[in-house]
């Protein structure tokens, strides 16, 4: 991706940044229009979301702690962190997610390690998912209830407080 000097130059080198560029919700086809063309300008209107630092070695709360340290230009923004403290956390923050417009959270298990694939311990958290694979996976009654457990075991891992929440 090409993107303009001023918005990598006061960025640290020696870090690897976990992240993603935002321009603000409903504004995709902006983001991906400046993304795509040598407008400088349309940079001018783009965040990078940091979530984590995947060169550390260092436990989640660590690397989140590390992450708050950094000297980042304004353009640089780290995501919203919350420990989740029990099922009335989840519910206040997908419901305010999901009233702004978002789509769901990320939920990460307290002292896990970055790893760059796919783990049990770093979920999405959605509304909208849940159902729509409970409603597709109705027809068998052995996916269903094996969506079930799941759903109750991810659930019940970040009610007793063992995953931070993100968004």
């Amino acid at each position: 991706m090409k993107c303009p000097g001023w918005f990598v130059e006061q960025l640290p080198e020696e870090i690897s940044l976990d992240c993603e560029l935002w321009s603000g919700r409903g504004t995709f086809e902006m983001l991906n229009g400046a993304l795509n063309s040598n407008d400088i300008f349309g940079w001018k209107s783009i965040n990078m979301m940091v979530f984590d630092l995947p060169n550390s070695g260092e436990p989640y709360e660590v690397r989140i702690s590390n992450l708050a340290n950094l000297a980042l230009p304004n353009h640089v923004q780290i995501v919203d962190v919350i420990r989740c403290r029990g099922s009335e956390d989840i519910g206040k923050y997908l419901a305010t997610i999901v009233d702004l417009g978002g789509e769901g959270m990320m939920a990460n298990k307290g002292k896990s390690l970055y790893k760059p694939m796919r783990v049990e311990w770093l979920f999405k958290v959605k509304v909208c998912t849940l159902l729509l694979n409970f409603f597709s996976y109705i027809y068998s009654l052995f996916l269903t209830v094996k969506l079930l457990f799941l759903v109750l075991f991810q659930l019940d891992c970040i009610v007793n407080s063992k995953y931070f929440i993100y968004f």
